[in-house]
């Protein structure tokens, strides 16, 4: 949706795209939450160009009635909440594209309320340039602080709010254990029964390649019987319904080519 917003509201808005970013959270977040709908992340690009796009992504909050992730309708609803707080703030000037999309399997996490829905799980941080050793790290997420000055820790390293760029889940396919275990023995017991049957099934394998290999040159050689034996029964078949009750002596057909 591409919104026109009028020229005669206060010219002291932010200006670059990191300060609209920003903005657009505080304005919106509090408006998406009266609605059981929570603000993951706003994304701005193109700013000041023909291209210009705002990227809003929205998911049920923890208290919707709905439960669950947002669905399509959900979508559309907070499309409209959107929109028209967009349409009375006018925070960017000139037209933009309105984008309003669900977060996807890997969301972003900006604040402390994120980072503490999805403790347990993997996730991704950037981390501001100095801040840590390294700028990435990934691992499962065992703590995080509800105080914004606080801290979040990851695969036993602690990170301060104030050092992350950037953080978003990681999507992982199959459950993941809870912060702080390994793997049950059940899953073990599993893991190791697998790992069984996939040596048998490779065993297997070897035996019926080995096997189809024998039972080629075998039926190579079942074929050539074959058609030999039906060529034998033929000629039997023809000699006796060739041979007339006077035993007149007839031709079976078969050239031996012997003389």
């Amino acid at each position: 949706m591409t919104t026109n917003k009028p020229t005669n509201k206060p010219t002291n808005k932010p200006s670059t795209t990191a300060q609209i970013q920003e903005h657009l959270v505080m304005l919106l977040t509090p408006v998406l939450a009266e609605t059981h709908f929570e603000l993951v992340d706003v994304v701005a690009s193109s700013l000041g160009t023909a291209a210009a796009t705002v990227e809003v992504f929205v998911d049920n909050s923890i208290d919707n009635p709905l439960g669950g992730r947002i669905d399509l309708d959900g979508v559309s609803a907070a499309t409209r909440i959107i929109d028209a707080v967009l349409e009375e703030a006018d925070p960017i000037d000139g037209a933009f594209t309105l984008e309003v999309s669900s977060p996807g399997l890997e969301r972003a996490l900006r604040t402390p309320g994120h980072f503490t829905r999805f403790l347990g799980t993997t996730i991704s941080v950037k981390t501001v340039a100095g801040a840590t050793a390294e700028r990435r790290i990934e691992g499962r997420l065992s703590a995080a602080d509800s105080d914004p000055t606080g801290s979040i820790t990851v695969e036993g390293m602690q990170i301060p709010y104030s050092a992350i760029e950037r953080a978003r889940t990681v999507f992982v396919w199959g459950p993941q254990a809870k912060p702080g275990t390994g793997p049950s023995k059940s899953a073990a017991k599993k893991a190791a029964k697998a790992a069984e049957m996939a040596e048998m099934a490779m065993a297997e394998m070897a035996i019926a390649e080995t096997a189809t290999s024998e039972i080629d040159e075998i039926g190579v050689n079942t074929s050539v019987a074959k058609l030999t034996r039906s060529t034998d029964i033929s000629s039997h078949d023809e000699m006796s319904h060739a041979v007339p009750d006077k035993q007149t002596p007839v031709s079976v057909g078969v050239d031996h080519d012997e003389e």
